[in-house]
Order: structure tokens, then C-alpha cells, then sequence
């Protein structure tokens, strides 16, 4: 894969210079490759486990 990384002028302000990879700010590529790596990296989601009536082990004296 070949990644080319520009250094443009931002068009609404020709003062500010902007970066791009591939054609795409170079910004808006970090939220997607976080995006994507929290979405690998994320914990499975478990639900609770509720107790079973009758199950409960309760201690008499």
C-alpha cells in the first residue's frame, strides 16, 4: 500500500498549511485508525449473571 503524504494550503485560508494523506486530512485519518483499532481491541461486552432463585447458599445458625 502506498501512502503519500501532502503538505497543502488550507483553501478558506491560504496562511494555514494543512496535511493529507492520500488525499485525506491527516486528522480525520487518525479518528479512523483509532476508530478501528478500539473496535479490535475493545473487551467483550459481557452481561451479568443474575443468581438462580432457590440457588442461594445462606449460612444459619
Amino acid at each position: 500500500m502506498v501512502r503519500v503524504l501532502f503538505i497543502e494550503k488550507e483553501p478558506d485560508n491560504p496562511a494555514k498549511f494543512r496535511f493529507s494523506l492520500n488525499g485525506q486530512n491527516i486528522l480525520d485519518w487518525f479518528r479512523q485508525k483509532y476508530q478501528e483499532v478500539k473496535q479490535i481491541i475493545k473487551p467483550p461486552i459481557k452481561p451479568p449473571v443474575k443468581p438462580e432463585m432457590g440457588k442461594n447458599k445462606v449460612f444459619k445458625r
